[in-house]
């Protein structure tokens, strides 16, 4: 009796393993197809253009007014992948065609002063802002758009030609410039 109860429990465990088996395979099976998608996806990503950058305004003191709308350069960079800002003009220039994704952040400082500032594609408006600091402390405004470029689009900054719009800056940086490719098409 006790070898027919072993001799059922093996054939238990036997079909039991058999199955665990077969689980195994179809588990190794997705893991490898899991593997493959991983590394198509690594290569498709390693072809893809690399597009960031964040600048910063150097220099202490008032920015502006000026007589005529003048191109901001914000000639410090805190990062600038793919190379696509320069920070000798102040002009992004798109590396590829794509959506891209861009923000700003500008201050004033004192009370009663207006600044202003325009977000430029192609020398053709994208955005303008403009506000007024009520207080003697530091006033900031910030924006950001998602945009699509083509190679060779260009995105600036500027600050409006008026009399009474300036901008205010010392080495904590309270006027950046930044974006980013979101994704190539």
């Amino acid at each position: 009796m006790r070898a027919n109860l072993s001799e059922s429990r093996l054939e238990q465990l036997a079909k039991k393993n058999e199955a665990n088996l077969a689980q195994l395979s179809s588990v190794e099976m997705r893991l490898n197809q899991s593997v493959s998608r991983v590394e198509q996806l690594a290569r498709e990503n390693a072809d893809q253009p690399k597009v960031a950058f964040s600048a910063h305004y150097l220099g202490a003191g008032y920015i502006g007014p000026y007589s005529s709308t003048t191109t901001l350069v914000y000639q410090g960079v805190f990062s600038n992948i793919g190379n696509a800002y320069n920070q000798s003009t102040g002009f992004f220039h798109a590396a590829s065609r794509g959506v891209y994704f861009f923000t700003f952040t500008a201050a004033t400082l004192g009370s009663s002063q207006y600044m202003g500032i325009y977000m430029y594609k192609n020398n053709q408006l994208l955005i303008w802002n403009y506000g007024q600091n009520n207080h003697l402390g530091l006033e900031y405004m910030s924006n950001a758009v998602v945009v699509e470029l083509e190679l060779g689009d260009t995105v600036d900054m500027r600050i409006p030609g008026r009399s009474d719009f300036r901008l205010y800056d010392n080495s904590n940086y309270h006027n950046t410039f930044s974006g980013f490719l979101l994704y190539p098409l």
